[in-house]
């Protein structure tokens, strides 16, 4: 689908990109704002892109339009991944129209969920240069990686999110944290053993601070702080693990004995195959990962100073 509005002189063109085939995917949505960028005078594209080559086309013939991505955290990360395989972060801005469930990535930078609210912050906002994992095999994190119960937890809450929607996450999450063993990894920051040939239940990588639907699981990340929060649960127990999990869900857990924290740009987890999440994807289980991080290798329009469109 591609639609076209005009506008006054001086206008700036802004491409909106989104997954038809995507569970969240909202025609509505997209149209209320599209509704609100036209009538502040600004062109507006609208195309369907279902594939990466889809995203690498429309990246290719921007010309140096907004590329807004309209969906919840796996499309920004599908929409950055793809400029970050096109060598194309640094030049291009890209603004998000929240429609997923999750949406922890607008929650990070305090974007309004619903369309006409958000519309109206990118075109408020400026260009922020955001900071961005990649692991060794050129994947990128935009958010955050879920290890273990985490991973469990998204793969439990896609099949409840249609009944439950937010909800699905701690639900997932609950079962997981009862059920799961635990995994035998060694964790890196920055060199330094966080923790070493030990059992743990949960680890986030958060550049951003939330996951799962707005639960701060790293709360003192910054999607923008050029550093990387990595908070790992040791709770393996019956009882401690019924404890973290209500503290994760009340933002308390970095206050347990059974949590340890770290901060650096270059994590590196190894050990027992684990399953993991990147901002609401769930690749393979690895038995090893790298990620480092890039500061301010992205830039995403958000609400700031005056706009500059």
């Amino acid at each position: 689908m591609s639609t076209r509005g005009g506008g006054a002189s001086g206008e700036v063109g802004l491409v909106v990109v989104g997954n038809p085939e995507a569970g969240s995917h909202d025609e509505s949505a997209i149209e209320s704002a599209c509704a609100v960028w036209r009538d502040a005078g600004h062109e507006v594209d609208v195309v369907a892109t279902t594939t990466p080559d889809d995203l690498a086309d429309v990246i290719a013939d921007l010309d140096g339009r907004v590329l807004v991505a309209a969906g919840g955290d796996g499309s920004i990360h599908a929409v950055v991944q793809a400029l970050f395989d096109a060598d194309a972060c640094a030049d291009v801005v890209v603004g998000l129209l929240p429609m997923g469930t999750g949406n922890d990535l607008a929650r990070g930078i305090g974007l309004p969920l619903e369309p006409e609210p958000a519309a109206r912050a990118l075109l408020d906002g400026t260009p922020h240069p955001m900071d961005l994992l990649v692991d060794q095999d050129g994947m990128v994190a935009v958010n955050a990686v879920n290890l273990g119960i985490g991973a469990v937890a998204s793969q439990r809450a896609s099949r409840l999110k249609s009944a439950m929607g937010p909800a699905a996450y701690p639900a997932g999450a609950l079962g997981a944290g009862i059920t799961e063993p635990g995994w035998d990894l060694t964790i890196e920051v920055d060199g330094r053993d966080l923790v070493h040939d030990t059992t743990v239940l949960h680890v986030v990588v958060g550049n951003g601070p939330s996951v799962g639907g707005g639960t701060a699981a790293a709360p003192d990340a910054d999607l923008e702080d050029a550093a990387v929060d990595v908070v790992v649960s040791l709770a393996t127990g019956g009882i401690a693990r019924i404890a973290y999990a209500t503290a994760l869900q009340q933002g308390r857990h970095t206050d347990r004995d059974d949590v340890v924290t770290g901060r650096g740009s270059r994590i590196v987890i190894s050990g027992e195959e684990h399953p993991y999440n990147v901002d609401g994807e769930l690749p393979d289980p690895r038995s090893r990962s790298e990620w480092r991080l890039m500061p301010h290798a992205w830039r995403l329009r958000h609400p700031g100073a005056t706009p500059d469109l």
